[in-house]
């Protein structure tokens, strides 16, 4: 005899109580009960199986709350919640069969608001990785040092250390008009004016950045080198901070995939295939002079893969990025340190889904830039159009493969509240209201670049 699945009248009722709105559904079995954020459609989604209700579609319009529906199907409804954008939710059992679904602070647009201390204070004891910033040439082009402060710097020591940040992925960026090629020749650059003797020695400065880095360092007993993951955690449980390496454009190598070698020895981690211009290893993006990557640069990615460096993808072009993955394939981590998403913003530096999906499949890691012309169509980019970018990066991969590389000093234009590496714990404070979990918010402020890092490492040593 077939027993008929008992099915549950549930009564809901909903309403603002304080600063949140409070969802009451009575007559419910926790047990049973599954729950989702979609945070590009901006849904918050409840399914209750083996119950009835009446039909709900109440357009609500109350702070970031916009619509609250159900959805039939067979014995099973699912509440859905439309928002004006990713918001925190908590589920609360008030007694074994009513259920509270608590919209926090419904009223408050800004991500940013309200600044909790107890999340501040975890931001300021994990380990925050900066996965890309252009700080040094900063230092070497302008004289300045690293330790002080400047009102035209973005992430000095004094910034990343009210910033809570611990690590740091320095460029090592030679522009392209120290390169032979003439066209290339910005004769009115006052930088190529004052360095006139590296044109044509694009290595040499290439080596010089590094041993300039490398002597601040010295100078500065807050910070100290990192040169493996191990380096990061020592460094990190005795209180330093971390500086590391990665080259922005293989340009400065000239072709000559042999010096690869003396650049990991000093410190590199990292290599960018190209930086804006196109070179002997591959096109950059928006480039189809050598139709993606040459027969030396695929040659180059196999000694990168040897020598245990993470191949950076940013500045690449379309049919180069394929081709690395031809090469790759699922087994070598990829990581993109300064991009974002191609769909919100359509950028030839940004990438598409199918991209972000391919890193995904890696196991590697995206950094998200904070570049406002990266960001959005407007002037200017906010803190909300980079965690926008965050939530797209989390649902077409995963939220171990999003980090931050944040491309300060970069001559970018800054967003509105992350306009320095100070401002950083507003991104903290907005990943929390947007209701990302403490270990999610530690993922991508730092753990998910150390677990890519430290897998490169091991396939170095295998």
């Amino acid at each position: 005899m077939l027993v008929q699945e008992k099915i549950i009248e549930t009564v809901m009722s909903h309403g603002k109580e304080g600063k949140d709105y409070v969802i009451t559904l009575k007559s419910l079995s926790h047990k049973e009960i599954k729950h989702s954020q979609n945070r590009i459609d901006k849904l918050i989604q409840i399914q209750l199986p083996k119950v009835s209700m009446k039909d709900v579609s109440d357009d609500i319009s109350i702070g970031l709350l916009k619509n609250i529906r159900t959805e039939k199907n067979n014995n099973e409804i699912k509440l859905i919640i439309s928002l004006r954008r990713p918001m925190r939710y908590e589920l609360q059992w008030s007694n074994e069969h009513t259920l509270r679904i608590v919209l926090r602070n419904i009223m408050r647009i800004s991500s940013i608001l309200p600044k909790d201390q107890r999340i501040l204070d975890f931001h300021n004891k994990i380990l925050n990785i900066d996965l890309h910033n252009d700080l040094l040439f900063q230092l070497f082009s302008r004289n300045i040092s690293l330790s002080k402060e400047y009102p035209n710097t973005e992430c000095d020591l004094p910034k990343l250390t009210r910033g809570g940040v611990k690590a740091l992925f320095f460029s090592v960026w030679v522009p392209d008009y120290f390169m032979k090629d003439p066209k290339k020749v910005h004769l009115k650059s006052p930088l190529f004016r004052r360095f006139k003797q590296y044109k044509g020695e694009p290595y040499q400065m290439a080596l010089d950045l590094i041993n300039r880095l490398v002597d601040e360092v010295k100078k500065t007993p807050e910070i100290e080198m990192a040169y493996s993951t191990e380096d990061i955690l020592r460094q990190f449980k005795q209180g330093k901070k971390s500086a590391l390496m990665g080259l922005e454009g293989a340009h400065p190598l000239e072709g000559d995939v042999s010096r690869l070698k003396t650049l990991y020895d000093k410190g590199v981690r990292y290599i960018g295939i190209t930086w804006s211009n196109s070179n002997s290893f591959s096109d950059a993006a928006g480039y189809d002079e050598n139709g993606g990557l040459t027969s030396l640069g695929k040659e180059f990615i196999l000694e990168i893969m040897k020598l245990g460096i993470m191949i950076d993808v940013s500045h690449i072009s379309d049919k180069g990025f394929y081709d690395i993955f031809k090469i790759t394939g699922k087994k070598y981590p990829i990581i993109a340190t300064h991009s974002t998403s191609r769909t919100l913003k359509d950028h030839k530096r940004n990438l598409t889904d199918d991209m972000i999906r391919r890193i995904h499949e890696s196991d590697g890691v995206i950094g998200v830039v904070y570049h406002s012309g990266f960001l959005t169509n407007k002037t200017r980019a906010s803190i909300e159009d980079v965690l926008n970018h965050i939530d797209y990066l989390v649902e077409k991969s995963s939220i171990d493969h999003v980090s931050l590389g944040s491309d300060f000093d970069g001559f970018i234009k800054t967003p509105v509240g992350l306009e320095n590496l100070s401002k950083l714990p507003n991104l903290t404070i907005g990943l929390y209201n947007r209701g990302y979990s403490l270990e999610d918010i530690e993922k991508i402020l730092g753990s998910n670049v150390l677990r890519v890092f430290r897998k490169v490492e091991n396939l170095r040593q295998k």
